[in-house]
C-alpha cells in the first residue's frame, strides 16, 4: 500500500490504476486504513515499475521514533528479480540468511502460484541510513542487501466469452498470440484457460511423461504450441525466428517493449497482417508499428496508448475485436457483392453499341435508356448488397491475401463480364431480334443495310425485305419495341442475377431469402422502371421505347435464370471445396 500509485476518489470510492495495485490496495485497506499508512510513511523518493528493471521501489521516512536516523526502502516486483537482491529473509520476526533450502520453497511457492494462472509478486524491505534530499536518485539508492518478505498472488480472471471468441478467430485461420511480461508459467496458464493454447507445449509433455520440463528436448516434434520467455528471444539467430513463427500457437513471455516491437515487425516481414492490442505505455512503440493497433478503452489505460492505436476498443472487450473482424469480412463481400451486380449490366449496354458501329445493326438501346439504368433501376438494387447478412461460413475461412485478393479481381471480371455478362446480353439481343424477326423484317438486311439512315427516324427512306416495304413510321415503331425489349431484358436479367450476387460460397437456399428488405424493395422498383420506359407512348419520341411488349420477349430472361442458376451454384459449391482444402480449378474460379 506504501508504494502504490492509485488514487481512490472519495466521492466514489473507485479505485483508479493498475488492477495489481487496486488488488493490493483493497487487501491492505482490509487490514489497515491505507490512508493512515501513507500519513505515517511519508515518501521521500520513489522509483516506478518499468519493464526492464521488473521492479518498483520507494524510500520513505519511518513515524515518529520507530527508527531515528533511518530510511526504509520498500521493493516490489517480479519474484525472481526481487529476490535476487535479497541476502536474508523475514521468518517468524527473524532475519534469516537466504540459503539453497530457502531458494527451492520460494521457486516452488511461486511455480505453485504461476501454474494457476495467478499473477505473483514479491516484496522485500531495507534500512538505510537517512539520505540527504539532493543526494536521493535512481543511481544513490541501494539495489541490493535487502530482506525478504514475502509474495502476494493475485487472481485475474479472464473476461467472459474470451474463450470463445479466441476458439472464433482460430476458426477464421486468425493466429493469436500471446505477447506479456508475466511470468512464462502464468502466462502459459492463461493462455490454455482462454484457448490461446490447445495444443501440447513442453511444459505439458514433462507432465504427461512424468518428467522434469529440462528433459524435454525444445525440438522435440511433439510440441506443437510454444512458450517462450523474454532471455530466450535475445539468442535466436535468423533461422530459430523463423521456425519459432511458424507455429500457430505462441506465448511471449517476460517480455520488453523492444522485443513486442520486435515481434511485431518480423511478423511483418513474413507478409502477416499484424493487430496488436494493449493499455500500457509499454504497448505504444508495437501498437505503432502494427498494421492494426488497438487499444483497450478501460479508463486505467494510457494516454500513450490510445494515442499510438489505430482503434479503441470502448468497452474493453476482446470479444469486440472479433465482432469487428466479422464486420469487417462483411463489409468487405458485401462491396465486392455490388461490384459483381453492378458490373455486369455494363456488357449488354455495350453489345448494341457495338453491333451499331461494327455491324451497322440498328442502335438497340439508346444512350437515355442506358442513362435510366445506371442512374436509376440498378442504383436501390446495388445499394441494398451493402445491407446483405453475413454467410453461415463468413468466420470459417481463412483471412484473404491482401496482395492478390482485391476488391475487383480477375475471378471478379470474369463472372461479370463473361460468365454472367456476355449471356445476359445474348439473351437481350436475342430479344432485339426477335423483335424484328416478328414483323417480318430479315436479319440479313439488318447487317450492313442499303443505307444508314434506315431506322433513323421521320426522314428515313422506305426499307425493303421479305417483299414488303417498311415506311419511316413502322420502322420507328419496330425499333421503339426492340429497345424496350433490350432494355426490358436487362433489368429483368438483373433482377434475377441480384438474388445470387447475395452470397459469395452460400447456396442461394441456404441464405435466408426474405432477410433483405431493401433487395425486396428493389424489385417493384426496377420493373416500375419497365412499365415507365416500356408502356407509355410519349416515352417514344425521347426515349425510342414506351410501345409496349409482347409478353414472349419478357419470357427470354428465363434462360438467363437457367444459366446463372446452374453456373453459380455449381461455383459456389466448388468454392466450398476449395474454402475446405480441396484445391480445383473451379473452385478458384469463385469471386
Amino acid at each position: 500500500a506504501v508504494t502504490s500509485r492509485i488514487v481512490k476518489p472519495k466521492a466514489t470510492g473507485e479505485i483508479l490504476g493498475d488492477a495489481s495495485e487496486a488488488a493490493l490496495l483493497r487487501y491492505c485497506e482490509s487490514i489497515y486504513p491505507v490512508d493512515r499508512i501513507r500519513k505515517l510513511y511519508a515518501r521521500s523518493f520513489d522509483q516506478p515499475f518499468n519493464s526492464t528493471n521488473k521492479y518498483a521501489l520507494c524510500v520513505v521516512d519511518p513515524p515518529g521514533n520507530e527508527a531515528p536516523g533511518k530510511q526504509y526502502i520498500f521493493l516490489k516486483g517480479a519474484p525472481e528479480v526481487v529476490v535476487e537482491r535479497c541476502s536474508t529473509w523475514l521468518c517468524a520476526g527473524q532475519n534469516q540468511a537466504i540459503d539453497e533450502d530457502f531458494k527451492s520453497k520460494f521457486l516452488q511457492a511461486y511455480e505453485r502460484f504461476a501454474m494457476a494462472g495467478e499473477r505473483v509478486l514479491g516484496f522485500a524491505k531495507l534500512v538505510i541510513d537517512k539520505m540527504p534530499a539532493d543526494q536521493m536518485t535512481a543511481a544513490n539508492v541501494p539495489s541490493s542487501g535487502f530482506m525478504f518478505l514475502g509474495l502476494a498472488s493475485l487472481m485475474d480472471p479472464p473476461k467472459d466469452g474470451v474463450d470463445k471468441a479466441v476458439d472464433e478467430c482460430h476458426h477464421a485461420g486468425i493466429r493469436v498470440f500471446m505477447v506479456t511480461g508475466d511470468h512464462a508459467l502464468t502466462a502459459e496458464a492463461i493462455a490454455h484457460k482462454v484457448h490461446i493454447i490447445t495444443k501440447p507445449t513442453r511444459l505439458d509433455l514433462a507432465h504427461e511423461r512424468g518428467c522434469a520440463v529440462e528433459d524435454i528436448d525444445p525440438h522435440d516434434p511433439e510440441i506443437k504450441a510454444i512458450v517462450i520467455a523474454g532471455h530466450e528471444l535475445r539468442q535466436l539467430d535468423e533461422a530459430q525466428w523463423g521456425a519459432l513463427l511458424d507455429h500457430d500457437q505462441i506465448v511471449f513471455a517476460r517480455t520488453t517493449p523492444q522485443q513486442k516491437l520486435e515481434i511485431v515487425e518480423r511478423l511483418q516481414k513474413r507478409g502477416e497482417v499484424v493487430a496488436v492490442t494493449g493499455d500500457g505505455v509499454n504497448d505504444a512503440p508495437a501498437l505503432k508499428a502494427a498494421d492494426i493497433g488497438v487499444a483497450m478503452g478501460n479508463p486505467n489505460a494510457s494516454d500513450v496508448a490510445r494515442d499510438a492505436a489505430d482503434i479503441i476498443i470502448l468497452d474493453d472487450d476482446f470479444c469486440s475485436i472479433v465482432s469487428a473482424i466479422r464486420e469487417g469480412r462483411l463489409l468487405f463481400d458485401n462491396l465486392k457483392k455490388s461490384v459483381v451486380y453492378t458490373l455486369t449490366h455494363l456488357v449488354p449496354e455495350m453489345v448494341p453499341v457495338f453491333l451499331n458501329i461494327i455491324l451497322l445493326f440498328p442502335l438497340g438501346l439508346s444512350s437515355l435508356l442506358i442513362l435510366t439504368i445506371d442512374l436509376g433501376s440498378e442504383l436501390v438494387p446495388a445499394i441494398s448488397l451493402a445491407y446483405e447478412l453475413p454467410e453461415n461460413a463468413i468466420m470459417s475461412r481463412a483471412p484473404r491475401n491482401i496482395k492478390t485478393d482485391r476488391m475487383v479481381t480477375w475471378q471478379v471480371l470474369c463472372h461479370s463480364y463473361l460468365f454472367a455478362g456476355v449471356v445476359e446480353s445474348l439473351f437481350s439481343i436475342l430479344a432485339f431480334f426477335c423483335v424484328f424477326w416478328t414483323n417480318g423484317v430479315a436479319l440479313a438486311d439488318l447487317c450492313f443495310p442499303d443505307s444508314k439512315l434506315y431506322f433513323s427516324g421521320s426522314d428515313a427512306p422506305v426499307m425493303h425485305s421479305n417483299g414488303r416495304d417498311f415506311s419511316a413510321d413502322e420502322q420507328s415503331k419496330i425499333l421503339s419495341v426492340s429497345n424496350s425489349a433490350v432494355y426490358a431484358n436487362i433489368i429483368l436479367c438483373q433482377m434475377f442475377h441480384i438474388w445470387f450476387c447475395r452470397t459469395r460460397a452460400t447456396s442461394v437456399t441456404q441464405h435466408p431469402l426474405f432477410s433483405n428488405k431493401l433487395t425486396l424493395m428493389a424489385m417493384p422498383w426496377e420493373l416500375g422502371f419497365i412499365a415507365i420506359f416500356c408502356f407509355i407512348p410519349e416515352m417514344e419520341v425521347v426515349f425510342i421505347s414506351g410501345l409496349g411488349l409482347p409478353v414472349e420477349f419478357w419470357c427470354l430472361s428465363l434462360g438467363f435464370l437457367g444459366w446463372v442458376t446452374l453456373h453459380t451454384e455449381c461455383l459456389k459449391f466448388f468454392a466450398r471445396r476449395y474454402m475446405a482444402g480441396r484445391k480445383s480449378f473451379l473452385g478458384k474460379l469463385a469471386w
